[in-house]
């Protein structure tokens, strides 16, 4: 008790101290806060580059039914780069999600689908370039 008894402050400096914590707490809280909003964006980013993958899947697919329709090697060509594009979104989501600390085994065995996707679609290419 004689450590508290020797300390003592006045009103004022008891109300400076108050004040002088609140300000760190509040300061602390907002950094957090900016941290948050800051993860969180990189996330809708991810998000967003997720969903470029899917729409990159629809226009294979596409690109896919068109050749088989059509049989025209241009739709080869289409195919080719828009896989690439995938090929590229696939990687920078990789490596955001592994910036973020997030595990991305799942997205090194979706490239592995798509090159297979890409080699089965060639070959389907090269039998009907021989039919032909």
């Amino acid at each position: 008790m004689s450590v508290l008894q020797n300390f003592r402050l006045s009103i004022t400096n008891k109300m400076l101290l108050i004040g002088t914590l609140i300000v760190i707490s509040v300061s602390i809280m907002l950094v957090s806060e900016f941290r948050s909003i800051h993860h969180i964006e990189k996330l809708e980013k991810i998000r967003i580059d997720i969903d470029q993958i899917q729409i990159g899947m629809l226009l294979l697919r596409r690109n896919e039914k068109d050749f088989i329709a059509r049989l025209d090697l241009k739709y080869q060509d289409k195919f080719s780069k828009n896989i690439e594009k995938i090929y590229a979104s696939i990687d920078q989501v990789h490596q955001q999600l592994l910036d973020e600390g997030i595990g991305a085994s799942q997205m090194q065995a979706l490239r592995q689908y798509f090159e297979k996707y890409h080699e089965v679609f060639n070959r389907l290419v090269e039998e009907q370039k021989k039919l032909a």
